[in-house]
């Protein structure tokens, strides 16, 4: 058989894959810990896509062409290569959260325990993925979207092998245009889905299929000299690493972005240890070492840094993040000798594969125990249940999915509800006044007091969407639809007249981003277009985390077992400083202004609660009582009661 055109039969040991391996999780722990060092890390789990493909695709092949391969076997050493470190993990986890964690962390916990086990934790995370969602740094199992993937991918691609087994460039045309289409897929679903691009097993199949290609290539070093595989070699390297240094999360992703990583990672493979970056940079000891690990290290690694932030009053810092990156370390070399290898001598015993899946599932049905009672809220028999249980991420006075558009809809999807005072520019004398209230959550969230205090003295339109600021020109990846939005609703202000429009955003997060300028711009817009009569509606106190969080963690810790009614601890000092700049603007453009943060604060600290109930859901949006509660006396709209 000649060797230069025909592809391997014997899947041999390649130390090289190894140090690619170690590059791929360094890569993966460095962003997770010290993401302003290295931006792009998070490119090594698409680089273990690459390998993981090239080396499933040989297994498979090899052994059906030697008879070897069977659906059954296939499946029965993939549950006893990925299950002991991934059940020792899990049940660490369990442990750790009965002990320290509150009951709304410990039921999110059970719900990502289950989806977990059943290999679907990406589906899972794009459920939930929202501007409402709880941070991913407060979900320990999050990392396990990549091997959810990789699971889905072993289930079906040995059934697309067996199918067209027989026909060797079948296989080829097959697996090539499979990956042609996920590609284009990736490409299209960045820009118009994101969150789906990042997470759907058909928008990222195509960097497995891209390693399951290199194995029908013919092997590099028969076709390549000396030189050109030591420069391709260099330049698949740099491939990886320039890409970890020169992306970060503002660029869409995966798509176009990720073949840079994933090509460079497919080269790296091919051209084996015959190029010098594989000889003296992957396969030395150290690199192989860490390569040989690097699955434990992968589990181990994310559930406790979000552990550490989960911690009641933790503070993170780099020594703290540095601690974390030592321990699991440790964890990961103790659980590769000590469970991994010397289990992998019993893989092939059927006691094994029933004890596995016997632990996995009874770890899965604490799980969805765990999620269905709410995380045991009686391990905290004097917590007030009222706190310690998950919420719903939209209180229904928001009129969500109908006057507060969700990330996936139009100006077209405002319901007919939203429009009461969608009335001809002519006013006729004694109606009662016209209100629209615009802008992205922080304007909804208005609306329940809005409603409440003035729905009989105004007609009141609300055209709200999430994250949609009222910019013009303003936009996020993950939204594409905002711009439009705001182009139709500025189009809506030209040909309705309103007596106050109430402008709202998440000025916090907004001038954070120093858009400060496209503020302006806006208000400029609007003047030239003859809208007059603008009121800017002022930031909330922004905590440093959720308000139930902190006074969570505070209970938790002090001995009077109470909860304050104003808090100066965890205020963001931003507040204020935003507050100030827009209080300026509102008096240099001669518009009305309302202090929400002067309702809630004053010298003592801003209010937590109101008859009992939080003033605030998350680390800024108002509860629906605290929106009532700031349009209680105001008498004027167009200004600061």
């Amino acid at each position: 058989m000649d060797r230069s055109s025909k592809p391997h039969l014997h899947l041999a040991y390649r130390p090289e894959i190894d140090g690619l391996r170690a590059i791929a999780i360094l890569l993966v722990i460095l962003f997770h810990l010290f993401p302003h060092l290295l931006p792009g890390g998070f490119v090594g789990v698409d680089v273990f896509f690459v390998i993981s493909g090239y080396l499933i695709t040989s297994l498979i092949i090899q052994r059906h062409q030697r008879g070897q391969f069977s659906i059954a076997a296939f499946y029965q050493a993939r549950i006893c290569r990925l299950f002991p470190a991934l059940l020792l993990v899990l049940l660490s986890s369990i442990l750790w959260g009965w002990l320290f964690l509150l009951p709304i962390d410990y039921a999110r916990l059970g719900r990502h325990i289950a989806s977990t086990m059943g290999f679907f934790e990406n589906f899972t995370l794009k459920g939930e993925s929202g501007y409402f969602d709880a941070d991913i740094k407060l979900k320990p199992l999050a990392h396990m979207w990549s091997l959810s993937i990789e699971e889905q991918f072993y289930l079906m691609f040995p059934l697309l092998i067996m199918v067209v087994r027989a026909n060797p460039l079948a296989s080829k045309i097959i697996i090539a245009s499979l990956g042609l289409i996920s590609l284009g897929l990736s490409i299209w679903g960045v820009h118009t889905h994101p969150i789906g691009a990042y997470f759907l097993p058909w928008m990222r199949a195509w960097e497995l299929l891209m390693g399951a290609t290199l194995f029908f290539m013919p092997n590099a070093h028969r076709i390549l000299s000396a030189s050109s595989l030591n420069g391709l070699s260099i330049i698949a390297l740099a491939l990886v690493i320039g890409s970890a240094l020169l992306l970060d999360a503002q660029i869409p992703f995966p798509g176009a972005a990720a073949l840079a990583p994933v090509l460079g990672a497919a080269l790296i493979i091919w051209l084996g240890h015959h190029a010098s970056v594989s000889r003296w940079l992957l396969a030395n000891p150290v690199m192989t070492g860490i390569g040989l690990i690097s699955y434990p290290l992968y589990l181990w690694h994310w559930p406790l840094l979000s552990f550490l932030h989960l911690w009641p009053g933790e503070r993170m810092n780099e020594w703290t993040t540095g601690g974390v990156g030592l321990l699991a370390l440790l964890l990961a070399t103790a659980t590769y000798h000590g469970v991994e290898k010397p289990l992998k001598a019993h893989r092939h015993r059927p006691i094994m594969l029933k004890t596995l899946l016997g632990f996995a599932i009874g770890i899965a049905i604490a799980g969805v125990t765990l999620s269905r009672t709410k995380g045991f809220p009686l391990r905290y028999p004097e917590l007030p249940i009222e706190l310690s249980i998950e919420k719903p991420p939209f209180p229904k006075g928001w009129r969500f999915g109908e006057c507060f558009l969700l990330d996936h809809q139009t100006f077209s999807d405002f319901s007919p509800e939203c429009f009461e005072s969608a009335s001809p520019s002519s006013v006729a004398e004694g109606h009662k006044k016209r209100v629209l209230l615009w802008g992205d959550s922080y304007a909804a969230q208005l609306y329940p007091g809005l409603a409440a205090h003035w729905k009989d003295h105004a007609e009141i339109t609300q055209l709200t969407a999430m994250a949609c600021a009222p910019f013009i020109d303003f936009s996020l990846r993950e939204y594409p639809h905002c711009p439009d939005i705001t182009h139709r609703v500025i189009e809506h202000l030209e040909t309705h007249h309103y007596d106050t429009v109430m402008v709202v955003a998440n000025w916090d997060g907004l001038l954070k981003h120093n858009r400060h300028q496209s503020f302006e711009d806006t208000l400029k817009a609007l003047r030239e277009r003859g809208v007059k009569n603008l009121v800017i509606y002022g930031p909330p106190p922004h905590w440093n985390k959720d308000l139930p969080k902190l006074l969570l963690d505070d209970y938790v810790r002090n001995n009077e077992k109470s909860f304050p009614e104003r808090m100066t601890l965890g205020l963001d000092g931003r507040t204020a400083a935003n507050e100030a700049w827009l209080i300026a603007l509102s008096k240099h453009y001669h518009i009305g202004y309302v202090s929400i943060y002067k309702r809630l604060c004053n010298n003592e600290g801003c209010l937590v609660r109101i008859n009992q109930n939080l003033t605030s859901m998350d680390d800024g949006h108002l509860t629906e009582s605290a929106s009532r509660f700031i349009f209680n006396d105001i008498q004027n709209l167009n200004s600061d009661p």
